[in-house]
């Protein structure tokens, strides 16, 4: 689904997810992953980005979230409902 600035997003709902697919996935263009992690205001960030097969980004640990739109939405199952 598009979220602005250019960037599509594709929830992920299983609790673990292999990024080892990502980096052939990019071969076709940019691919990004990017996860939070949070409960009572408290939690974790991480991003990485991968292009022609090559991490370009990352891995991040970072509070920028909101820089992409990603704070309109606090839940996968918000974002599945949008």
């Amino acid at each position: 689904m598009p979220i602005g600035q250019g960037l599509s997003l594709m929830p992920v709902t299983e609790t673990r997810f292999d990024t080892g697919l990502l980096p052939e996935c990019s071969e076709h263009g940019a691919v990004a992953y990017v996860e939070a992690e949070y409960f009572g205001g408290a939690g974790t960030q991480f991003a990485q980005v991968w292009e022609g097969g090559e991490t370009i980004l990352g891995p991040l640990y970072f509070d920028e979230f909101d820089a992409v739109g990603l704070g309109r939405h606090r839940s996968t199952d918000e974002w599945l409902s949008a």
